[in-house]
């Protein structure tokens, strides 16, 4: 092979990212574990249906349930998929060929992130619109879980490169124990919590907090995909 054809024949980080997340899509689409998914999504529509019979106003309470469930989503779809990938060495083909290891990252999150969010946020807007007063927002309720699905997806990446066989249980344990309590726990600690930004983003008005929760999340996601993208680069 000649030096030039071997040039030819390396993948830039966009190319990998293309064609991962491609293929990422196909098989999910494929998988039972988007059909458990799409179950989770709809928690919070069968409770807000349970509310509405009972003419109970649940918009908060369903807000609440899809955080609860946003969770589960990440770690079914982001933690699980990547862990897998990592555990049974399905990439190991790609790996060999010349291309940018982060690119895994890249196209796995390009394929699931939408698709995580279109189920969790979409399920969450549709559930918060029933028997919704004036006064709720559920678009701007569905925004924040959005913004948070982004983050926990980060989160999600991370236990999938450091423990890919224990990804799914300690994504959704860390959410569950760690991330939640922080954020009702009045401290400076509030401000690594997903929880805590998602809350500011669904309740505050326009303004200083806002734009703070929004760059919480930010930095929240930075930092764990920086974990993420340094762990793989130190894999076999």
């Amino acid at each position: 092979m000649t030096a030039r054809s071997h040039r030819g024949s390396v993948l830039s980080g966009a190319t990998a990212t293309f064609e991962i997340a491609r293929v990422t899509l196909t098989r999910t689409l494929r998988q039972r574990t988007l059909w458990g998914a799409a179950i989770v999504a709809a928690l919070p529509l069968v409770l807000s249906v349970i509310f509405n019979a009972i003419a109970r106003h649940h918009t908060r309470s369903i807000f609440e349930a899809a955080e609860a469930t946003a969770a589960v989503l990440v770690g079914l779809m982001v933690a699980g998929a990547i862990g897998e990938e990592l555990e049974e060495r399905t990439m190991t083909y790609l790996w060999s060929r010349p291309m940018p290891r982060w690119a895994l990252l890249t196209g796995k999150l390009a394929a699931l992130v939408p698709l995580t969010i279109a189920l969790g946020a979409g399920g969450a807007w549709l559930a918060m619109s029933l028997g919704a007063n004036e006064s709720d927002t559920p678009g701007r309720m569905a925004l924040a879980i959005a913004m948070g699905l982004a983050a926990r997806a980060a989160v999600a990446t991370a236990f999938a490169t450091l423990v890919p066989r224990q990804a799914l249980a300690l994504t959704i344990a860390y959410l569950f124990f760690i991330d939640l309590p922080l954020a009702i726990v009045p401290a400076r600690l509030q401000v690594i919590s997903i929880v805590f930004h998602e809350h500011e983003l669904a309740t505050r008005g326009m303004g200083e907090s806002v734009t703070s929760a929004l760059v919480g999340l930010g930095a929240i996601m930075a930092a764990w995909l920086a974990l993420a993208v340094w762990r793989i680069r130190r894999l076999e």
